[in-house]
């Protein structure tokens, strides 16, 4: 495996990543679909939400519905996502143990201090939101289509009138393979300061050894030839996350999986671009990487018997290897394969 040069320059930063063609495109995804087809690129799940509210804000028939629900003559809010400009839309992360969720208090912002209508608002967000859905279900169903993306996120209203944004497996295979796609890289941003670096960096370094080996291990046992590290875009179909393997992974891969995709959050989300703020992260993927180890022995007769298993095993493998890579990369240190 090809190692990535630590502290080198990385043509990645959060406002120029390149979508991998594969994963950018929805109209050559599309095989019946409208023409209305919307078209959305995003890097981060986050992301996307924040393109689809601001989407669905900005519309002149939601904007005369809320002007309608407030009594006002002219809506008086405009959302951008150009932040020195504009209001941004409220997004964030309620991650849970083993699901991956977004919270927006957007319809308390449209409601303008006038609460008896928040509910109101959040059901035409949320109307809104699942008529757009609907305009991708003529599009293709592979993993690798933003479309699974977009339609793989259901949306509930909370009792405070909140909107919470919840991905289910179509989304959080797609978002895997953008971790896993050898696209994917992560700016040096290099090594913070804290207490007893030394020692909690070897401890980073020693999860990514580990999940190289135990990674190829499964490989190898699933008599699969092993991926190498800059596959061509098209190779990827053959080793490509899809939402039938999800069920398979047990709860400690589950919870592992919110830390995965946090990462690609992180790098659209410049508030968080801080290299304490992604030890930590990289931290926390690494000792979600020791439970899921502790919890799956390769070895085990009820896992060899189970191929779904197995396989998905390796995948959460693979990829939590490369993200541990990528991360200890922009802070400046060392992947070793072998310790």
């Amino acid at each position: 495996m090809t190692a990535i040069a630590p502290n080198s320059a990385s043509s990645c930063s959060p406002s120029s990543v390149q979508q991998p063609e594969e994963l950018s495109s929805l109209q050559s995804d599309c095989r019946q679909a409208p023409a209305a087809t919307p078209h959305f690129q995003a890097n981060a799940p986050i992301e996307l939400l924040q393109i689809i509210l601001l989407r669905i804000v900005n519309s002149g028939a939601v904007s005369s519905k809320f002007t309608q629900l407030l009594n006002s003559e002219q809506w008086p809010l405009s959302f951008s996502t150009d932040r020195p400009r504009g209001r941004q839309i409220p997004l964030k992360a309620s991650r849970r143990t083993t699901e991956t969720a977004y919270r927006s208090a957007l319809p308390q912002v449209i409601a303008v201090g006038q609460r008896d209508h928040q509910a109101a608002i959040a059901g035409v967000l949320q109307t809104e939101f699942r008529t757009l859905k609907t305009q991708f279900n003529e599009c293709d169903e592979s993993a690798l289509s933003l479309a699974s993306a977009i339609r793989g996120i259901t949306v509930t209203q909370t009792v405070q009138s909140d909107l919470e944004f919840c991905l289910q497996a179509g989304a959080i295979a797609y978002w895997l393979n953008r971790l896993l796609h050898p696209d994917f890289t992560i700016p040096a941003i290099g090594m913070p300061v804290l207490p007893d670096i030394a020692h909690r960096t070897f401890t980073l370094q020693h999860a990514h050894a580990r999940s190289y080996g135990l990674s190829q291990q499964a490989l190898i046992d699933q008599q699969q030839a092993l991926p190498p590290d800059n596959f061509a875009p098209a190779a990827l179909l053959a080793w490509h996350w899809s939402a039938a393997h999800l069920p398979h992974l047990p709860p400690a891969g589950q919870s592992l999986i919110p830390l995965l995709i946090q990462v690609l959050d992180w790098m659209v989300d410049p508030s968080q671009h801080s290299a304490k703020r992604l030890f930590f992260l990289t931290e926390a993927i690494a000792q979600g990487f020791t439970a899921v180890h502790q919890a799956c022995q390769l070895w085990h007769p009820d896992f060899q018997q189970n191929r779904d298993r197995r396989q998905a095993y390796g995948q959460l493998l693979l990829t939590t290897q490369r993200v541990l890579q990528r991360c200890l990369h922009s802070l400046g240190a060392i992947a070793p394969l072998t310790l």
